[in-house]
C-alpha cells in the first residue's frame, strides 16, 4: 500500500491549497501511518511527494505581451487550445480546421477568461482553469507553419458521412463525445447515464478484449492482445485529447508489458499507482479533473470492493459489486444533477452490454463501413424508443450532498464500511453502515428546509427570478426567460432540485416582458406549480407565514408594459425585501406619493439597473441597506446603467449583481 499513500500524499498536496481544511486531517492520517512503519526512507519519500504537489499547484506558466505561437493540444468546433511554450491559452475561432499537432502562429492581444455562465449552467471558466487554462487570446491572424499530416476530422466526417441520419448522433457521442440534440440522449440525461454513451474507457475495454477474443482463435493469447491493443488504438486517435481513453490505453499496454516482457510482475493495483503518479507529475491539473478523480476513483474502489467480496458467491458478488459501485458514484452523480435517480441502479445493467455492443459495431463500421454499417442503422431505433421508457424517470430524489466536507465524510464513512466489510466485521459494519445511512437521510431529505428561510437572486442571465423560501412553502417571483435556451429546465429546476424544492406553492410574475415570464410554460409543464398569480387584484397574498404586498396600484390602468409592474414586498429574516420588477421612475414617483414610506432593508433594483428607473428622490425615499441588480454578463442593453450605480454609491448602499457574483442568497434559521 505504500505506493497508494505516496499517490494519495501527491494528489492531496495538489489540492492542499484550495481544500485546505478537508485535505489536510488526510494528510497528517496518512503521514502517521506511514511513519508508524518506521520506515525514515518511506516516511522522508511520503513527504517529498506532499511537498511536490504543494509546490506544482501554485505553477502558473504565463508570459507578459501579445501574440503567440504553438502547437494546438486540444480541438473543439468553435475554438482550441493552444501550448504556447508551456503557457496553455483558449483560441476562439468559429467553423475552423485546426488539427491537433499543427504548429501556429498567432497575432492578438491576452486576456482574462472571460465567459457568461448562469445558475446551473456548465461553468466553463473552471473547466479551463481545471485543465490549466487561464487565459485566451483574441486573435487578428492565424499563420500555419507546421500542418499535421493526419487530418482526423476530415476521417471523422467521412466516417460519419457512411451512416444514416439516426445512428450519426449515437455514434458521434459514443466514439468521439460529440453530443447533440437528440430524443434518446435527453432519454438517458433524465437516467443520469448520459456518461454511458460517451467516449470512456469503457468503449475502449470492450473493443480490447473483443478483438482479443476474435483473434485468439488464430494466434497465442499474448499475441491476440497486442493486436487488439494496436486495433484499438484508432479510438486513442480520434479521441487523444480525452484522458479516459488515454488512461485505459496506457494501462492496456503497461499490463500487456507486464505479463509478457517483464521478468519481474507486480499487481494491477501498483500499475495502477505507478500510473497515476506519472500522470499527476506529467500535468499536475489532472488533480483537478473529474475525468482523472472519478477514473481512478472507480478503479481503485473496484480492486477495494473486489477484495472485500473475494469470498462471495458470483451472482452475489455481482449484484453487490454494482451497489457498491452505484454508492461510490452517488456524490459525483448530486455534483452533475443535483439529485439521485433510483432507476438508474436498475437500468444500468440492462443498457450498459448494449450500448457496448452498438459501440463495437460502430467501431467496426469506421475499419470496415459496408454491411455493419447497415447494422447499424436497424438497431438504431431500438435505442431511440428508451425515449419512451424516460417518462419514468420523474421518481427523482433532491439531494444537497454537495458541498467538499459533506463529501470527505461520506467517503470517509463508505471506505470504512469496505474495510470491515472485507474483514466480516460484522458489529462494526452494522455501525458504520448505520453512518452511511444517516448521511442519506440527512443529505437526501428536506429535513433543514423545515428549520429554515432563504430569499435567493437567482443568476438567469439578462432577466429576474427570486426564490423564496420559509419552511417547505416555496414561491418564485418572475421566471426568467431566454429565447436560446430553456430556462426552466436548464437552470431554475435543477436550483429547484439543489435546494430540495419539489413544489412550488406559488409563482407570480411581475409582468409579461418575455425575460421575466419567458420560462413560466416550461416550468409549469415540468415542474408542479400550485397557483399562479399575476393580476394586481389578487395581492396582498399571504402564503404559509409570508404576505406579500403589492405597491403599484396603478398597474392595472397603465398602457406601457413597464408600468403594469407589480412592485412586490414582502418580510422575512427579520428583513423587508423590495422587487422593483421593471417599474419606471413614474411608478417610484407615484408609490412616493402614495405611501408616507415602504419598508426596504434589501432592493431588487428595478429594471436591470437602467437608467429609466432607480431615480436618487426613490432611492433615498427607501433607504435600502443593499441593492440587488440582476442582469446578464456583458449584455448588450448596457445594464446596470454608470447613473444608477453613481446614486447607489452616493447613498452608501451596498451593490450586489448576479453578473459578478452569480445567484445571491440571503439564509438564515426560522429559530434565529
Amino acid at each position: 500500500m505504500t505506493l497508494f499513500f505516496l499517490l494519495l500524499l501527491l494528489f492531496f498536496g495538489l489540492q492542499l491549497t484550495s481544500h485546505l481544511f478537508v485535505v489536510l486531517p488526510f494528510v497528517l492520517f496518512l503521514l502517521y501511518k506511514l511513519i508508524k512503519k518506521k520506515n525514515i526512507k518511506v516516511s522522508l519519500l511520503g513527504l517529498t511527494f506532499f511537498l511536490i504537489g504543494i509546490g506544482f499547484s501554485f505553477i502558473n506558466i504565463s508570459y507578459s505581451g501579445s501574440g503567440a505561437s504553438g502547437f494546438v493540444y486540444e480541438v473543439k468546433e468553435n475554438y482550441f487550445l493552444l501550448n504556447n511554450k508551456g503557457e496553455k491559452l483558449y483560441v476562439y475561432t468559429k467553423d475552423h480546421s485546426y488539427e491537433v499537432g499543427d504548429y501556429l502562429e498567432i497575432k492578438g492581444e491576452k486576456e482574462a477568461l472571460d465567459f457568461v455562465s448562469i445558475e446551473s449552467e456548465f461553468d466553463f471558466t473552471e473547466y479551463l482553469s481545471n485543465k490549466g487554462v487561464y487565459r485566451q487570446i483574441q486573435p487578428s491572424s492565424i499563420k500555419v507553419k507546421f500542418s499535421n499530416p493526419i487530418k482526423i476530422n476530415k476521417i471523422k466526417k467521412q466516417f460519419i458521412d457512411k451512416l444514416d441520419e439516426k445512428s450519426q448522433p449515437l455514434i458521434k457521442a459514443i466514439l468521439f463525445s460529440n453530443f447533440d440534440d437528440i430524443e434518446v440522449i435527453d432519454s438517458l440525461r433524465d437516467f443520469h447515464l448520459t456518461r454511458l454513451i460517451s467516449a470512456s474507457g469503457l468503449y475502449l475495454h470492450a473493443f480490447i478484449g473483443f478483438f482479443t477474443f476474435l483473434f485468439s482463435f488464430t494466434f497465442k493469447k499474448k499475441h491476440a492482445e497486442i493486436i487488439a491493443i494496436c486495433l484499438s488504438g484508432g479510438l486513442l486517435l480520434f479521441n487523444i485529447t480525452r484522458f479516459s481513453i488515454m488512461r485505459i490505453y496506457l494501462l492496456s499496454i503497461l499490463k500487456w508489458i507486464n505479463n509478457n516482457v517483464t521478468k519481474k510482475r507486480i499487481s494491477s493495483f501498483h500499475i495502477l499507482c505507478i500510473s497515476a503518479i506519472v500522470f499527476l507529475l506529467i500535468d499536475h491539473h489532472l488533480a483537478y479533473q473529474d475525468s482523472f478523480i472519478l477514473g481512478y476513483g472507480f478503479s481503485f474502489t473496484a480492486y477495494f470492493i473486489n477484495y472485500a467480496l473475494m469470498d462471495k458467491k458470483p451472482i452475489k458478488k455481482t449484484i453487490l459489486t454494482s451497489l457498491f459501485l452505484y454508492l461510490f458514484f452517488i456524490p459525483f452523480e448530486v455534483k452533475y444533477f443535483n439529485c439521485i435517480n433510483p432507476l438508474t441502479l436498475l437500468v444500468l445493467p440492462i443498457l450498459t452490454p448494449l450500448f457496448v455492443g452498438y459501440g463495437i459495431l460502430g467501431y467496426l463500421t469506421l475499419l470496415s463501413g459496408g454491411l455493419i454499417a447497415k447494422v447499424l442503422s436497424f438497431i438504431s431505433p431500438l435505442l431511440y424508443s428508451l425515449s419512451s421508457i424516460g417518462r419514468l424517470s420523474n421518481l427523482m430524489i433532491s439531494s444537497n450532498l454537495n458541498n467538499e466536507f459533506s463529501v470527505a465524510i461520506y467517503f470517509v464513512v463508505y471506505y470504512l464500511f469496505l474495510y470491515y466489510y472485507s474483514f466480516n466485521h460484522i458489529y462494526m459494519v452494522k455501525r458504520v453502515l448505520i453512518g452511511l445511512v444517516s448521511i442519506y437521510v440527512i443529505h437526501m431529505t428536506p429535513i433543514t428546509n423545515l428549520i429554515s428561510a432563504e430569499v435567493d437572486f437567482i443568476n438567469v442571465g439578462q432577466g429576474d427570478s427570486c426564490l423564496i423560501r420559509y419552511g417547505t412553502t416555496s414561491v418564485l417571483i418572475d421566471t426568467g426567460g431566454s429565447i436560446y435556451k430553456d430556462i426552466a429546465k436548464d437552470t431554475l429546476i435543477p436550483f429547484l432540485k439543489k435546494k430540495q424544492i419539489y413544489n412550488l406553492d406559488l409563482v407570480i410574475t411581475t409582468h409579461d416582458d418575455y425575460d421575466h415570464m419567458g420560462a413560466l410554460d416550461s416550468l409549469q409543464h415540468n415542474f408542479y406549480v400550485k397557483k399562479y398569480v399575476k393580476e394586481t387584484t389578487k395581492f396582498p397574498i399571504k402564503i404559509g407565514n409570508i404576505t406579500f404586498q403589492n405597491y403599484n396600484n396603478y398597474a392595472e390602468y397603465a398602457s406601457e408594459e413597464n408600468d403594469k409592474s407589480l412592485v412586490i414586498g414582502f418580510s422575512l429574516m427579520h428583513k423587508d425585501f423590495l422587487i422593483m420588477g421593471d417599474a419606471p421612475i413614474s411608478i417610484e414617483k407615484a408609490i412616493m406619493n402614495e405611501y408616507q414610506s415602504v419598508p426596504c432593508d434589501i432592493l431588487k433594483v428595478g429594471h436591470h439597473g437602467s437608467k429609466t428607473s432607480s431615480c436618487s428622490e426613490f432611492i433615498s425615499y427607501l433607504s435600502p441597506k443593499e441593492a440587488i441588480i440582476s442582469c446578464g454578463k456583458n449584455n448588450k442593453y448596457g445594464h446596470p446603467n454608470k447613473e444608477v450605480l453613481e446614486v447607489l454609491y452616493k447613498h452608501n448602499i451596498k451593490i450586489r449583481r448576479t453578473d459578478v457574483e452569480g445567484t445571491i442568497c440571503y439564509y438564515n434559521y426560522i429559530f434565529m
